[in-house]
């Protein structure tokens, strides 16, 4: 129960962030700040989550090294991008502070490349066969 109560919380803290963004955008970053800091977030709250937000808002802002820092943070994490992140946004955030947008989508950063579970090479091989 005491569990499931953290998770609640952390769930609500971070609606709450995401209620501040034009409001009150000094205590939103603080409360995402505080949300990444916490042991397991990611039992209540996809960490990809909140740098997505924090990366909006900066973009937002106009922002854009500030934003590209939230994606470094997110890479170096082992988050993937493109689920939380607009594929435009991205772009337009890399080629403003002079990045290549392309460079995002290799998977080298993005976590690993082949994870020895071989579901994917099922699939190929069962598409091969067809």
């Amino acid at each position: 129960v005491s569990n499931l109560k953290q998770r609640i919380k952390l769930v609500e803290t971070y609606v709450r962030a995401r209620n501040l963004m034009q409001s009150n955008p000094g205590e939103m970053i603080q409360i995402c700040e505080s949300l990444l800091a916490q042991p397991n977030i990611e039992n209540a709250v996809r960490t990809g989550d909140v740098y997505a937000l924090l990366t909006e808002f900066y973009y937002e802002k106009d922002d854009m090294l500030k934003a590209m820092e939230m994606i470094d943070a997110m890479r170096a994490k082992g988050i993937i991008v493109g689920p939380y992140l607009d594929s435009k946004m991205v772009q337009t955030i890399c080629r403003a502070v002079g990045r290549d947008p392309q460079l995002l989508e290799t998977k080298a950063n993005d976590g690993p490349a082949e994870d020895d579970d071989g579901i994917g090479e099922e699939i190929e091989e069962d598409l091969d066969d067809a």
